[in-house]
This record gives structure tokens, C-alpha cells and sequence, in this order.
């Protein structure tokens, strides 16, 4: 059958599950729909494959990036105690490190966190509109297939 053959040159979830429902044009109309969800079911995970380590690297860089500002407060304030200890006057120069270290790590978690939410929400948007196309595809080629359309 051409359209089977188009779907097999043709890399697409769609295609695939197209494909499913193809091969079994002559069975009932659930045995249709049924192939066509298993192969939708075989799909959506290769969709969907790095958006999970997408995802936490963008929860997981700003904490990092809080993480670093904690420690360069910490550092900050080890200074003025130690300062303070030895009666000496505490300057901006003493802090200074502490505070470049608090900000410099709260930017790069900032960053990295900021690109990675924008992906991960583009990408999931692009699986939805697979994930609907491939459901719609199904529905019609039901349709088509049990003369409906």
C-alpha cells in the first residue's frame, strides 16, 4: 500500500502512528483505534525523552545560584566577625569578596535557569501539538477508513 510506504519514509510520530492504523485498515474500527493508540503510546515517550533533565536543570540552577550566595554572605560576614574580634574597623574592601562571590554566583544560576524554563516550556509546547496532531490524525484516518468521511 503507497500510504504505508509513505508513512515508513516519512520520520514522524504522526506517520508512525498513521502507519499503525494503516496496517490494520480491514479489522473493526476499535482494533483500529486500538493500534493506533499503542503506537501513539510508543511515541510520546521519545517525545518527551530529555525534557525531564530540561526541567531540572532549570529548577536546580537557581538554587545552585542561592546556594552560592549563601556561601559568599557567609564569607562576608566571617569577615566582619573576625574584624570585629580583633577591634580592627571593618571596611567595604573587607566585604567586598563575600558580596562579588553572592552575586556573581546568584547571576550564572540566573543564567542558566532563565534559558532552560523558556526551552522547556517551547519544547513542551511542541510536544502538545504533536501529541494533539497525532490524536486528530487517528480520528480522521478512522474516519476515512470506516468510510465516515
Amino acid at each position: 500500500m503507497e500510504a504505508i510506504e509513505l508513512c515508513e519514509r516519512t520520520t514522524s510520530p504522526v506517520a508512525e502512528v498513521i502507519k499503525a492504523g494503516l496496517l490494520k485498515h480491514s479489522a473493526s474500527r476499535q482494533e483500529i483505534k486500538e493500534a493506533m493508540e499503542e503506537a501513539a503510546l510508543s511515541e510520546v515517550p521519545k517525545l518527551e525523552k530529555n525534557l525531564n533533565l530540561l526541567a531540572t536543570l532549570a529548577h536546580v540552577s537557581p538554587l545552585i545560584g542561592l546556594l552560592g550566595t549563601v556561601t559568599g554572605m557567609v564569607q562576608a560576614f566571617q569577615v566582619i566577625q573576625e574584624k570585629a574580634t580583633a577591634l580592627n574597623p571593618v571596611s567595604p574592601g573587607d566585604l567586598a569578596g563575600g558580596i562579588w562571590e553572592a552575586l556573581l554566583t546568584t547571576v550564572g544560576g540566573l543564567s542558566v535557569a532563565i534559558p532552560a524554563i523558556v526551552a522547556y516550556n517551547f519544547l513542551v509546547t511542541k510536544v502538545d501539538n504533536m501529541i494533539i496532531n497525532m490524536e486528530r490524525a487517528a480520528t480522521e484516518l478512522v474516519q476515512v477508513l470506516k468510510g465516515e468521511k
